[in-house]
Formats: structure tokens, C-alpha cells, sequence
């Protein structure tokens, strides 16, 4: 059994209210609640917030949860509250989402869960590929700058979204890990991958659906 949770606040640095946001005359954070909803696999969505303005901002029929104040400022990072949320969940998987991916299709948190249930990965989470020159500590990371490929023929980078994790109970109880040791890397695109975290990407937001994009 699973169970899916968010954690949501409206106190964003950067995007203030975001995850409320309207994008299309929609509160951003129904887009993937909705997807959720609509996955039988889940036994429960949870949102886990503090604020009443996200609660008045769901359309979709989840489980709202409070939780304490405490977990609103910048200090309180995705670890110290899942340390607190996982008491909540009764199920052998947990699957974290975020709301700011507004673009995860169903399909593919279906894929995730039924890579992990055929128990060849202890968990999931989705990537992209980013097929471009990378550096990393000062050294080249997946080329030789002695003999400078094409771009289509480097091996990509992989690059978590941050949008979808799904990982045992009992694993992140003991470890302290939304990544096991033989994770199931999933590949989105890029629409499905944005997460919005600037402004720049709430205009791409707007773009893609605007022009049928997603």
C-alpha cells in the first residue's frame, strides 16, 4: 500500500504564494493534486500545511493535515519534516510530490510504483537528462575537453526534478533516505520535469499550456 504526501506552504522567498498561484485560473497546486487523486494505487493523499489559505485553495477531495508552525521558515529543510510527517503514514510506501511540478502525468508515477513493487528497485524518483558540457569540482564530468564531442553524442547528466519520490516507510525511518540504494531513475521531459521555483519558471508554466504544450 502507499500513501502520497506534500508538503505545502504560501511563505515562498522567491514566488510568493506560489503553490497557490493561479496558473490558468487554476491554484498551481491542484494540477498535480488531481493527478494524484485520480491513481487508484494510492491508498491516501495527504497534504501536510499549516496554512489555511492552501486548504481554502483545494479543489481536489485529499487528506489535509496542519502541522506545526515551526516548519514554515527557511530553516526547517524537506529532511527535518519528513522526520515528522512519515508518523503519519500507515502504509509500506511512501511517495513524495511536489506541487510545483504541475506536469507529472499520471502514467508515470504508475510506472514508478510498478517498477518498485516488482522488487528489482527499493525505490524511485524522476530525472532529466541534460545533454550538455557538465563540470563538477572543477573537473570535466562526462567528457574529455581534450577531444570535445557533439552534444548529441555525449552521455547525459542526470538531474532529479525534485518533483516525484517514492521510497519504502521503514527504509527512510532507518536511513534517512527518500533515495534507496538501487533507485529507479525516471526519465520525464522537461515540460513534465519543471519545477517552479522562479518567475521565469511560472512564465514557462503559462507558456506550455498556453500553446498545448502538456
Amino acid at each position: 500500500m502507499i500513501t502520497a504526501i506534500t508538503f505545502i506552504r504560501t511563505n515562498s522567498n522567491r514566488i510568493p504564494g506560489k503553490s497557490i498561484k493561479k496558473l490558468d485560473n487554476i491554484p498551481l497546486c491542484n494540477y498535480l493534486l488531481k493527478t494524484m487523486s485520480e491513481i487508484e494505487e494510492l491508498e491516501d493523499v495527504i497534504v501536510y500545511s499549516s496554512d489555511n489559505e492552501v486548504r481554502d485553495s483545494i479543489d481536489v477531495d485529499i487528506n489535509f493535515i496542519d502541522r506545526p508552525e515551526k516548519f514554515n521558515d527557511d530553516s526547517a529543510s524537506f529532511s527535518i519534516i519528513m522526520n515528522e510527517a512519515i508518523n503519519l503514514v500507515d502504509t509500506e510506501y511512501v511517495l513524495y510530490f511536489c506541487v510545483t511540478s504541475p506536469f507529472i502525468k499520471k502514467d508515470t508515477v504508475i510506472d514508478m510504483i510498478n517498477k518498485v513493487k516488482s522488487g528489482n528497485y527499493d525505490s524511485a524518483l524522476t530525472v532529466t537528462e541534460v545533454y550538455n558540457f557538465c563540470w563538477y569540482d572543477n573537473k570535466a564530468l562526462n567528457y574529455n575537453p581534450h577531444k570535445v564531442p557533439f552534444t548529441q553524442d555525449l552521455k547525459p547528466v542526470l538531474e532529479e526534478t525534485s518533483g516525484l519520490y517514492l521510497f519504502n516507510k521503514d527504509m527512510y525511518s532507518r536511513y534517512k533516505r527518500r533515495c534507496g540504494y538501487r533507485p529507479y531513475l525516471k526519465v520525464v521531459s522537461k515540460i513534465e520535469g519543471l519545477d517552479i521555483d522562479y518567475p521565469i519558471d511560472f512564465k514557462l508554466a503559462e507558456f506550455y499550456l498556453e500553446n498545448d504544450l502538456v
